[in-house]
This record gives C-alpha cells, structure tokens and sequence, in this order.
C-alpha cells in the first residue's frame, strides 16, 4: 500500500504505510528501502542540503543493504545520496555496485555516467554515453545525447583550467515492466552552451557562508558593486591559499566567473592577490 501511494505521489499515506510496515518488521530491506527513496522523491536528490536528513537516510539504506546485498536499487539511491553530501568517491564505488547487479538497466547506466562525470571522469562518462544515444528508449537516447554535449563541455572547461560545476541529472526507472518507481526525480539538463567565462579583479568586501556548501562573495570592481556565487566552496579552485576561506575580508582578488545578471555571476575560480 504504501508502494502503490508513492507511485501516486500520495507521500503522507505513502509514509504511514511505511511507519506501520516498519513498526511490524524494523529490518525489513523492502522497508528501509522505500522509506529513504520516499524522503528523495518528496525532497529532491539534495533533500534541501539537510546534512542531518541525508545521514538518517543514509543509514536507513546501509541497513537495507546490509539486509539484502543483492537490491540493485538500493546501491542507486544510496549513490546520489552520497553524492547529495559531497562524497563523489563514495557515490562512484556505490553505483558502479548497481550496474555490476543490473548490468542491463540502462538507467543505471546513465546514472553511472553522471557520477563520472561529477569525479570528473569525463572519458569514462563518455565511453557509457555514447552506446546509450543509440538506445531503443526515446527518452533514453535523448538524455544521453544532451549529456554527451554537456559531458564534452566539461571536458573544454577542464582542459582550459576551469572547474566545472558538479551537477547531477538522473533517469528514473521506466517502462512498463519496471518493478519499482523512478530513484530519483529527473533534473533537466542545459540545452545550450554555458555562458562564456570573464575575468575580473576587485575587492572582496564579503564573504557570506551561511548557506550549505556555497558561498556569496560582495567584490567591488571600480564602481560596480557584485554578488559572485561559489556554488561549492569546497572544491572551487583556489590561487594564491592553500583553501577557500569564509573569513576573507577587504581582499584583493581576481575572478573567474560566468555572468547571470547584470552585476552576478557564479565564480569558476578565485585568485588571492
């Protein structure tokens, strides 16, 4: 029941079915399984950067594993949710796990791709990508051919020193005879080229981390105020220190960025000067 209520995105009759399966049988796989697939489906792959939600889940679907190692789609969900909290590494060795137990599911394949591609495998990520352009699924074959593109820029940003942002898209589990509903909600894929990277040296005035992973920098550049998004403070690049720093005020950098607004931008790489 609690199965059939997610298939309809009923989550709260979704989450009491769960409640009472598990207070019946708390080790239950099955059980463990669908109740941290369910928190993915209601929040997003990203569970809005709950730190503390995304390790209850965690748990839930290490259990499950633990429980029955052989359920494909438990290694899947696992894998993004790793992913969710930074640990790429993690999230490759868990879904290459999916793959190797369904060898055949395309989504898992494409699934396996987006990971490489967030460890920055990109030749990895292409070599599954290209096989699957040609899949006898429409959405499938056009997923991959968006990501191929996508995949190749990344490649262009890398080569050209650039970090690239680690964005995750997903195919969920289709077709009629899927025994069980998508892993994890779609995100759409860009269709067109990213905007170009611009230079640009200032005064950072700011540094504003209260946001999970990202950061706001405040850069006065002659007489333009600007709003610069790091999007992962743990991984953007770095010139001139050791590591990004929140603490960072009335400093001279130089910026990489691509703009979003008039007087935004999100910053590909940072230089201390």
């Amino acid at each position: 029941m609690g199965y059939a209520c997610m298939r309809k995105r009923d989550f709260p009759g979704a989450g009491e079915y769960f409640n009472q399966a598990t207070e019946h049988d708390p080790n239950d796989p099955r059980v463990l399984y669908y109740s941290g697939l369910l928190a993915q489906m209601q929040h997003g792959p990203g569970l809005g950067g709950d730190p503390a939600q995304l390790a209850s889940i965690q748990k839930k679907l290490e259990k499950s594993i633990s429980l029955d190692p052989e359920f494909a789609d438990t290694y899947s969900v696992l894998a993004f949710n790793y992913a969710s909290q930074g640990n790429y590494t993690s999230a490759l060795s868990t879904m290459s796990k999916a793959v190797t137990l369904n060898p055949r599911s395309e989504q898992y394949r494409f699934n396996l791709s987006q990971i490489y591609l967030a460890n920055k495998k990109v030749d990895l990520a292409l070599q599954i990508l290209q096989p699957l352009q040609n899949s006898s699924d429409p959405g499938v074959a056009e997923r991959a051919r968006q990501s191929m593109a996508q995949a190749q820029a990344f490649k262009q940003a890398m080569q050209g020193g650039a970090e690239p942002v680690r964005r995750i898209a997903v195919l969920p589990a289709s077709g009629a005879g899927a025994e069980h509903p998508a892993v994890i909600e779609a995100q759409p894929l860009p269709t067109k080229d990213p905007p170009p990277v611009n230079f640009m040296k200032g005064r950072l005035t700011a540094v504003d981390c209260s946001a999970p992973a990202s950061a706001l920098l405040t850069l006065i550049s002659g007489t333009k105020t600007w709003k610069l998004k790091v999007r992962d403070r743990a991984h953007v690049v770095v010139i001139g220190a050791d590591n990004f720093s929140c603490g960072w005020n009335n400093q001279a950098v130089a910026v990489n960025y691509r703009s979003t607004g008039e007087t935004d931008g999100d910053v590909v790489s940072i230089e201390v000067q």
